[in-house]
């Protein structure tokens, strides 16, 4: 069986159309059809995407003796695992193995090394831990030491920082009491402005009111006077007739 008659027998049992086929592969129908045909054939790219569509190697895709390709693949000693571009033809060569062989010798080889490697991790962990506690062990009472040392030191470094905090204490206490001083003083001084304005103006009131009345006076003074000097008059004025008529 060619390639055409495998393609077609496998879309087929896929249930697929040539149009169906060929947007899973991106190309047009009449690609396909031609595929079928055997007028062309499909690029190595398009024959990976087949063989990944239909669960089969591209050996199987395109071989000529179906039978032969799949006693060819259930006689490897590895396992198919799928396709492997970089199988893929290249420079004009025509190798198209698409799947990777795990030898079950490798596969022993990777298990053991992967245990070697467990038990050399953990064997390595372990002696770090005893050389360190041999070590670091007898210098228990040093290390005592300068934990005391370091703590005496937290000590001092503790009271002078609580020396230090009631000074910034006391320190805000003195400027709360200076502002209340400031404030109180301040309220002082308003008090007396404000008593003192009070006190220039009923001044003032009492100016503007003497003022007024003395004002008052002088007009009605000034228009007594001159009632007294119309009178005056009047009677020079009657006098002076008086006398004319006489002489």
């Amino acid at each position: 069986m060619n390639f055409s008659e495998r393609l077609m027998n496998l879309r087929k049992e896929k249930g697929l159309s040539q149009e169906e086929l060929a947007e899973k592969l991106d190309v047009t129908r009449q690609t396909i059809s031609k595929w079928e045909l055997g007028v062309s054939t499909p690029e190595m790219e398009k024959l990976i995407q087949m063989s990944n569509l239909f669960g089969i190697s591209v050996d199987e895709l395109i071989s000529k003796n179906e039978t032969n390709a799949s006693e060819n693949r259930s006689n490897l000693d590895a396992a198919f695992v799928g396709v492997d571009e970089k199988y893929a033809p290249k420079n004009g060569t025509t190798r198209t193995e698409t799947y990777v062989k795990e030898d079950a010798k490798t596969k022993k080889f990777m298990k053991g090394y992967i245990i070697f490697f467990i038990i050399f991790f953990v064997l390595t962990l372990a002696t770090t831990i005893f050389i360190f506690i041999r070590i670091f062990g007898g210098f228990g009472n040093k290390f005592k030491g300068a934990s005391d040392i370091i703590e005496q030191a937290q000590n001092v470094i503790q009271q002078d920082y609580d020396e230090m905090q009631k000074e910034i204490d006391q320190s805000k206490n003195n400027i709360q009491k200076e502002r209340e001083e400031a404030q109180n003083i301040i309220n002082q001084s308003k008090e007396k402005m404000d008593e003192k304005t009070k006190q220039f103006e009923e001044n003032k009131n009492k100016v503007e009111h003497f003022q007024s009345d003395t004002l008052n006076e002088a007009k009605n003074q000034y228009d007594r006077a001159a009632n007294e000097i119309n009178n005056t008059k009047l009677n020079i004025q009657n006098n002076y007739d008086s006398l004319s008529q006489q002489f």
